[in-house]
């Protein structure tokens, strides 16, 4: 059986609420069933080092205005990555 290929979209890996539960319900899914990829707006806090010892591959899409030429951009490269990795579910 293939594994069910997950991305799990974020702003950021800082110590809130959010960020805990996503780093709960990571460490919890059945490796042999999901494969797992995180992304991001901005790429820093606590939970990054430890998503770096799983393993887990983290990917950044910078957007600082949603009224920039640059959330365009950045909205064709998830777009293309979604398409590259064939993910199946994006939770967000």
């Amino acid at each position: 059986m293939e594994k069910i290929r997950l991305l799990k979209f974020v702003c950021d890996f800082g110590s809130g609420g959010t960020e805990g539960q996503v780093f709960n319900l990571i460490s919890e899914l059945d490796p042999s069933r999901f494969a797992v990829e995180l992304a991001c707006l901005n790429k820093t806090g606590p939970f990054v080092e430890e998503y770096n010892k799983q393993g887990i591959a983290m990917h950044e899409f910078p957007i600082r205005s949603l009224c920039s030429p640059s959330a365009c951009l950045q909205m064709w490269r998830l777009i293309r990555f979604l398409r590259q990795k064939r993910i199946e579910v994006l939770h967000a």
